[in-house]
């Protein structure tokens, strides 16, 4: 642990970042969270997109642990496999279109289907 709080010392310096580096790590299936990892449904009482998670982390440090329930962004529950059944197209087209990630629908469609994916339960 204290190798890596040692890197990411370095890197802050070297590079002069404004925010912490983060690193993500992928537990396997029922693996329980290591302890003081916060859950943001649990801290915030609500759901986040895995961008805010993302941004916690880097600005505030805390060590955050998302499961499915902790997460509101269908194109990040589309990645990680966390949908039992595949969503309705045309309403994550319109989640990419209303937050800017796509400028028509067959460009939101092209980058919904280019989302890397784990599978279910991965």
């Amino acid at each position: 642990m204290e190798e890596r709080q040692d890197q990411s010392r370095v890197l802050t310096e070297l590079l002069r970042l404004q925010t912490r580096p983060v690193a993500v790590r992928l537990l396997p299936p029922r693996e329980k969270l290591p302890d003081r990892v916060r859950r943001p449904s649990k801290l915030l009482r609500h759901r986040v997109t895995l961008c805010q998670a993302i941004t916690m982390a880097r600005r505030y440090g805390w060590r955050l642990g998302l499961l499915k329930d902790d997460v509101c962004c269908p194109v990040a529950l589309i990645a990680y496999g966390w949908l039992e059944e595949r969503p309705d197209m045309s309403e994550v087209e319109e989640v990419m279109l209303a937050s800017g990630y796509a400028q028509n629908r067959q460009a939101a469609r092209g980058q919904i289907e280019a989302i890397p994916r784990l599978a279910e339960g991965e």
